[in-house]
Parts: C-alpha cells; structure tokens; sequence
C-alpha cells in the first residue's frame, strides 16, 4: 500500500495539474476516512420522502453519509414518478428509494488560442433511485413503500413516510471511550455541598434538573455516591414528577437517598445531568 503523501510547497516550485490533483485527493481521501471510521452511515437530516401524488413522490432536502464515508448532499426537492418503469406501479408492489453518491465533471473553460477545452469544477450531485430490488448496504435507503391494489401510493398527499428503512447517521463509540468529563451536563448538589447527613431508616431527596413540560426537556442522570462512614448502607433512585398547572407545568427530576442501615450515615455524591438536547 503506498505511503500518504501531502502536498510540500516551496519558493518557485513548478506545480502541475497533477499535483492539484493529489492536493484535493489528499484532504478528500482523509475526510471521507475520518467520516467512516467516526461516524454510522445514514441520514444525517432533511431526506424525507413525501407523497404527492396517486403515484409521485418527493425527496426534500438533506444530508446523508453512507459506507464508504461519503457525504451525500442533496440541495433541492427532488421529485419521483413511479408511473414509469411499470415495475414500479405494479399493483401491491414494494419500492425502495434509495440515495447514492454522485459526481461528474461541469463548468467547461471556454475554448482560448492554444488552451486546451476542459471542465473547470466537479459536481457532486446525489443519484436518486426508485426499484422494486431490494437495495444492498452500498446505498442509503430513504423509504421502502408498499403500493395499494391499484399500484398507488397509500396515504394522504404529503404524508411522509420510510416503511421502517430509514437509519440515521450516528457516531462509532469505542469500548470505554466516554468520561462523564466529556459529556454535556451540569453538577446538581444540595445547598452547596456534595455531601449528606441521613439519619437511621431516613432519606433525603437531592434535586436534580427541573424543565418546563412543554419544551419536551429531559435529561439522563448519572449518579456517584459513596459513604465513608463504618457499617453504611444504603441505596438511592430516581423520582420523576410533575408540578405546576396546564399550560405551566414543569418535570421534576430528584435522586433520593435512603439510610438501609441503624445508624447515621454521611453520603458524598456527584449527580451529572446529562441534556437531551
């Protein structure tokens, strides 16, 4: 395999087309390796297939990577007429649309005195395909449709559907590669302090994230705690409740700790918040 070479300039080097050509495949070539090695294949955002017709369809406007790294943009609606081939309005029949990566070269320079005719860009541009052949891990699916006995799309006009198919893009994770250091969050303590007096048979509740309901906002909680006292035990979890009057009401997240044991106890503990969004 040959060695990874960048592009070395210095003063009065006699560049080629050649060695633009190995600049632009170089950061190319790495960007698409960090993509595939750092990240899932699938639909980043936008890409939703929309009917809009007894027998037509939409692509809207998105993003996607698929397995070889990729990145797949489409920048404009993109329309689907599933009249033609007939294979593909055969009653009951199932469709998968389906994405891939495209290029080819465009912008050609205009002819000049010994200049030679060339296209001056490379366009990338999605290829957008509706089959009835089951599609293999080498394109990005968008929507597997299943057509009514009269070989038309089900549904209502501009109902959106994937049949299931659709898969967003995610990131690769290694084994033990995330610290709570490393995650969004906020530290939630009692009146200041990470530590807890609990009487014998008691419990104390610890506040841990409050949000109004109508932002949809949660969070995941991640808890810590330990006691150096001699002989303690005890167990903690979580409580989830709702405050408020409608149209104002608030989630309430708390982390309460419970003295299993016959003495007090202290209890050091770190509540991470983690945010949904």
């Amino acid at each position: 395999m040959p060695d990874i070479k960048r592009l070395n300039y210095f003063n009065q080097q006699f560049l080629v087309e050649a060695d633009f050509e190995d600049e632009q495949k170089y950061h190319l070539e790495m960007r698409r390796r960090h993509t595939r090695l750092l990240h899932t294949s699938g639909i980043a955002e936008g890409l939703q297939v929309v009917k809009t017709d007894a027998k037509k369809l939409k692509v809207t406007p998105g993003t996607a990577i698929d397995s070889r790294g990729q990145e797949i943009i489409l920048l404009d609606d993109f329309a689907i007429d599933l009249s033609t081939p007939a294979s593909t309005s055969a009653a009951n029949a199932v469709v998968f649309i389906t994405l891939t990566y495209g290029e080819k070269e465009s912008d050609p320079q205009p002819p000049a005195p010994a200049t030679p005719v060339g296209n001056t860009r490379v366009t990338e541009k999605p290829t957008i395909v509706a089959s009835t052949t089951t599609p293999d891990s080498s394109v990005v699916q968008l929507a597997k449709i299943t057509l009514d006995g009269s070989g038309n799309v089900p549904g209502n006009v501009n109902d959106v559907s994937d049949g299931g198919v659709r898969v967003a893009a995610g990131s690769v994770l290694a084994d033990n590669s995330v610290s709570v250091k490393k995650l969004k969050k906020t530290l939630s303590s009692l009146s200041g302090t990470d530590t807890v007096t609990i009487g014998p048979g008691a419990s104390q509740q610890i506040p841990a994230f409050t949000a109004p309901l109508a932002s949809a906002s949660s969070a995941f909680l991640v808890v810590y705690a330990f006691s150096p006292t001699a002989g303690a035990k005890f167990r903690w979890e979580q409580q989830y409740s709702t405050a408020g009057t409608a149209p104002n009401l608030t989630i309430n997240q708390t982390v309460i700790f419970s003295n299993l044991g016959t003495t007090a106890i202290d209890v050091k503990y770190k509540i991470y918040v983690v945010l949904e969004s």
